[in-house]
């Protein structure tokens, strides 16, 4: 049963959302604060984010649990900039508010998959120093472990499974982002640029990610 951290300060949402997952077989957890929710996100399988906590910016619990714990960002702030700004700050998805109950457990479930842990498929080393390892769940530059989102870590693993070929950019939105792609090619874009500043590749002389006009990615991977 999966553990989902609910923090929103909205109490009459908040248990509402605690009740509907809780029909879903989640067990769940409500904190109202960054205060309260701090402690409890280390101990949880995922956190579903408020972003307009009464102590600060939800964000900021974001940026710090990047990459270990997977988080959803549900949010009245239904801007494209905001729902770029919570992505690139290292969210695994992002819901506007109001909802569909179906659609949260939907993405819950999904995020939840994705982050499930490692494959048994073989490491792939791109340029002599980049090492993607989708069986030990790692990614490391010059064999040092980056700091990846699990979004970031799943698309490289996507490419790697590939081993060299293009994968359409409808491939690997269906492929990472599941039954929930949410801005579509937008999200993608994002998340790609975050990997090309984490892996200092340039675009125009790409080391690592290859983009293919008109066609998707490829990752360079050595013969």
């Amino acid at each position: 049963m999966p553990d989902v951290l609910v923090v929103e300060d909205d109490v009459e949402l908040a248990l509402a959302v605690v009740d509907m997952l809780s029909l879903f077989g989640f067990r769940c957890r409500r904190a109202g604060s960054l205060a309260e929710a701090r402690p409890l996100a280390e101990h949880v399988d995922l956190v579903l984010l408020d972003l307009g906590l009464p102590d600060g910016d939800g964000m900021e619990l974001c940026r710090a649990l990047q990459g270990r714990i997977p988080v959803i960002v549900m949010t009245a702030r239904g801007a494209a900039s905001d729902r770029v700004s919570g992505l690139e700050g290292g969210a695994d998805d992002y819901v506007a508010k109001p909802f569909d109950a179906r659609e949260l457990v939907a993405r819950c479930r999904a995020v939840l998959r994705r982050s499930s842990g490692p494959t048994s498929d073989p490491d792939v080393t791109v340029d002599g120093s980049l090492v993607v390892s989708p069986s030990r769940g790692l990614v490391t530059l010059d064999g040092v472990a980056l700091a990846l989102t699990i979004k970031e870590r799943e698309l490289l693993f996507a490419l790697a499974r590939r081993r060299g070929a293009m994968v359409t950019r409808a491939e690997l939105i269906a492929e990472v982002w599941g039954t929930s792609p949410q801005l579509g090619d937008n999200t993608l874009r994002v998340h790609l640029s975050s990997l090309r500043r984490k892996l200092d590749d340039d675009p125009t002389n790409p080391r690592f990610l290859v983009t293919v006009r008109g066609g998707g990615v490829r990752l360079r991977v050595e013969d």
